[in-house]
């Protein structure tokens, strides 16, 4: 019975630790494959962008044979078969190919022949995208890659011809496209994968084509190619279990599709992983178990389970070290086995967390380098999560609050950043989205001192991979003085404006040429013209032939007096006018202008204000007439004083003559009409100082009404 109970007790703990050692391996085979693949996916993304850094910099060396390529295409008539390409390629010079592809997307001409008659309408996407460069007007590159006639890889670069029927194409390469290839190969990361993970047994790369990338001899099975296809459409994982070679071979997608890479530049990875050498140990381990069982049924159930615990203590380190290494813990000791079946295993896992904990410190230093440009930067930026839990602040951020920047760390945004108007931000979780991930506000704080300041904020959403929102970052400035401006910019314009409109006076702005760029309101109830017809009027149709002749001579004057380079640029000159009104009639103006100048002091526009005098003027026609006729009544006054003095002389002489008392009364008669007459000739040199009073008067209205006029207004 005891015996039995040995049997059963030693044959449950076999069972249980040697599931537990085959259920360890397994987890670590998956870990370690995880680990592989995600690592060989990094690397082929860094030798891509090193790659496409590269691509970037043969576009500019690239665009002058396009322009060659584009000319010769005019110069032919837009007949394709009238370029001599082979005379064209060597006037290039060495390294480089050229093709015109047709709408249909077949290579028509080409100095390439293999490449002779190759359809592009086989391959959708790409067939789009050239249908797409074909129809548009802009320069476009491509990838150095392998062409779809696989031969060699190549620079290509894309110009649609002006009619759009055709796509000039040039293919590029030389020593320098070969050495950075050398340099920078896909291959090479591949390499150093499968050397840290001693189950992989083959790692290979397939582009869109389906060629293997660095070995385009090699042939593969149509159900290969099926696969790499499959692949490359779904953009996922294939896996292929063989239990009888024992191997797991594994179809990886690499994406490497972003907005300057296009979609033929993925890749597929086959990677195939060995399962005997788990099998072997697991072999080995359960052989072990056996014949510890065995020998603990000989020595005893005591013996049997300190034998096994000796066994399964290294599994069980092994279990411990991968289990903390998994949670991110890479400094944790790796503990190598005594046990033969586990020391290389041990010895793979330690290499393998040495190789991470390099990667990681190149990534704490490139963290490092980023934060310190970021705490180095006088704008204020912070990223926070979807509940706005503060992750990161930098000393802008945190001086410009007042706020200790390990503290503000995990806390609300909202609590640290009391605003005094904070729905600038309300709603911006929901309006943002990948196609418009920013959004900008301005927004106004109350600080903690107590003072008030403006901050223009630029707002980016961060998505994760399922395209959900998982942080924002936020970028402000402090734009108070710029709001203060801009209050007091719209406050001078509101005078100014006011101004404007309300006085009666005209105020406008012509160019150099009179066209006028800006006339106030008051030249509707002037002129009977809205704004817009005024604007729209050439100065012909407004001033009548005389003004405008009188006001291009003092044009012409003002200009020549420029030209003496000793302006006065305050000098204001004073014209009068005679303008068209909307119905036709003539009203007279009295304008006052100046020149406007730019920075240099170089006119750039005349600014005047036009005021109406047309009652002046007719005042002014009024009173010459007056005058006119006052002066033509004292001359014929002081003519018919002399006509009546001469007939009285002869009464007076022939009553001198006859004498008596008749006599002596006509000549008393006679001396009261010359007496008459004395004082009307008094009256008229009387009347002579009064009209050069008035007339003094009169020139006095005419010419300073205007002054006048703006002291009553003022």
């Amino acid at each position: 019975m005891i015996f039995l109970i040995i049997i059963i007790v030693t044959g449950v703990i076999l069972y249980v630790n040697y599931s537990g050692s085959r259920s360890m391996y397994e987890e670590h085979t998956d870990t370690l494959q995880e680990n592989t693949e995600y690592a060989l996916i990094q690397s082929l993304s860094l030798v891509d962008k090193g790659l496409i850094l590269f691509d970037h910099s043969l576009d500019y060396r690239l665009r002058e044979p396009m322009n060659t390529f584009l000319t010769a295409y005019e110069e032919s008539g837009g007949d394709p078969s009238a370029i001599d390409l082979d005379a064209l390629q060597t006037r290039l010079g060495p390294g480089y190919e050229l093709y015109i592809i047709n709408e249909a997307g077949v290579i028509e001409y080409t100095t390439f022949a293999p490449d002779h008659g190759l359809d592009f309408s086989m391959y959708p996407s790409f067939f789009e995208k050239l249908t797409a460069i074909r129809e548009g007007d802009e320069f476009a590159s491509e990838r150095i890659t392998t062409g779809y006639s696989g031969i060699e890889i190549r620079k290509f670069v894309y110009h649609p011809t002006p009619d759009h029927r055709y796509i000039l194409e040039i293919s590029y390469y030389d020593d320098e496209i070969r050495l950075m290839r050398e340099d920078l190969k896909y291959t090479e990361p591949a390499a150093k994968i499968k050397e840290m993970n001693p189950f992989l047994t083959s790692v290979r790369l397939f582009n869109i084509l389906g060629q293997e990338i660095g070995n385009p001899d090699s042939e593969l099975r149509e159900e290969e190619r099926r696969i790499i296809a499959e692949v490359h459409q779904s953009e996922k994982t294939h896996e292929i279990i063989d239990p009888v070679t024992g191997t797991i071979t594994r179809y990886l997608f690499i994406d490497l599709f972003h907005e300057t890479n296009p979609e033929e530049m993925n890749l597929v990875a086959e990677l195939v992983y060995t399962t005997a050498p788990i099998e072997s140990r697991l072999q080995t381990i359960l052989h072990s178990h056996l014949f510890i069982g065995a020998l603990a049924l000989i020595i005893g159930g005591t013996l049997a389970f300190s034998t096994t615990m000796y066994f399964t203590r290294p599994i069980q380190d092994l279990m411990e070290d991968t289990d903390a290494i998994r949670d991110g813990n890479l400094s944790h000791p790796i503990r190598v086995s005594t046990l033969p079946e586990l020391r290389s295993f041990s010895l793979s896992l330690q290499e393998m967390v040495r190789r991470l904990q390099k990667m990681m410190i190149s990534l704490q230093e490139s963290e490092d380098r980023y934060r310190t440009v970021v705490e180095d930067q006088t704008e204020l930026i912070c990223r926070f999560q979807p509940d706005s839990t503060i992750t990161f602040a930098n000393k802008a951020f945190c001086d410009y609050f007042n706020l200790d920047c390990d503290e503000i760390r995990e806390t609300p945004f909202a609590s640290t950043v009391k605003a005094g108007n904070t729905c600038g931000f309300d709603g911006f979780d929901v309006s943002l989205s990948e196609e418009e991930p920013v959004m900008t506000v301005d927004r106004r704080e109350d600080l903690p001192d107590g003072t008030a300041r403006w901050q223009h904020w630029s707002v980016r959403a961060l998505f994760d991979d399922n395209g959900v929102i998982s942080e924002y970052q936020a970028v402000g400035r402090d734009i108070t003085e710029a709001k203060k401006a801009e209050a007091a910019l719209r406050e001078s314009e509101e005078r100014y404006r006011f101004i404007t409109e309300n006085t009666a006076d005209n105020i406008w702005i012509a160019d150099m040429e009179f066209n006028l760029k800006y006339t106030s309101p008051s030249v509707e109830k002037l002129k009977g013209l809205t704004v817009e017809e005024a604007l729209s009027q050439s100065v012909e149709e407004s001033l009548t032939p005389g003004s405008l002749q009188q006001v291009m001579e003092l044009f012409e004057r003002e200009m020549a007096y420029e030209a003496t380079g000793e302006p006065d640029p305050d000098r204001t000159v004073i014209f009068v006018t005679e303008e068209y009104t909307k119905d036709g009639k003539i009203l007279w103006f009295e304008n006052s202008a100046k020149l406007m100048r730019d920075p240099d002091g170089n006119p750039v526009g005349i600014l005047g204000s036009s005021r109406d005098i047309t009652e002046k003027k007719r005042a002014e026609e009024a009173w010459e007439e007056a005058f006119a006729q006052i002066e033509e009544n004292i001359y014929q006054a002081s003519i018919l004083n002399d006509q009546i003095r001469n007939p009285m002389a002869v009464i007076m002489g022939l009553a001198d003559l006859e004498g008596g008392e008749r006599m002596e009364k006509i000549i008393s008669e006679v001396k009261k009409i010359d007496e008459i007459i004395t004082r009307l000739d008094r009256g008229v040199l009387e009347s002579e100082s009064i009209r050069k009073f008035m007339r003094k008067r009169y020139e006095m209205d005419r010419f300073g009404y205007r002054q006048d006029e703006d002291e009553d207004l003022t």
